[in-house]
């Protein structure tokens, strides 16, 4: 009798562990949608604290380290903003969308090599973007 009550805790240990899992993506896409509502209200500072929890509540999810680092570009807060755009890359490394982010927080905080550098990879990842970005590479090169 104890194999089987052993076994029944172990699966329901498992069944549990499994839900919350699940639970977790559920929870960050709650957190991101308020977060996102909060941003068009003009309210920075109270949707960073939501994209936070969002990363915590599903650390492999791009949109929360994108938004996360947007909200601390619209914040002016261009150096926190990078890392929240190299873990994006990190999960996703064909993100043109995180190195133009990137590249922007890198031009704000002084650096325009980084910055050049990292459009030229989102060029290199979404050709089509030239026209979009060559105004920005020019300035960069005056």
């Amino acid at each position: 009798m104890k194999i089987s009550t052993r076994w029944l805790l172990a699966l329901s240990c498992a069944l549990s562990l499994n839900l919350a899992v699940a639970a977790a993506p559920e929870s960050a896409a709650a957190l991101l949608a308020e977060g996102t509502q909060l941003l068009g209200q003009g309210k920075p500072e109270a949707a960073q604290k939501l994209f936070e929890a969002a990363v915590k509540a599903d650390p492999r999810s791009v949109d929360a380290y994108m938004k996360l680092a947007g909200a601390h570009i619209l914040r002016n807060d261009f150096t926190a903003a990078i890392p929240f755009y190299k873990q994006a890359i990190a999960l996703n490394p064909n993100n043109a969308k995180a190195f133009i982010g990137m590249a922007i927080a890198y031009l704000h905080s002084g650096d325009k090599s980084m910055s050049r550098a990292l459009f030229e990879e989102a060029l290199r990842l979404e050709p089509q973007r030239r026209a979009q970005l060559a105004p920005i590479l020019a300035q960069l090169d005056q």
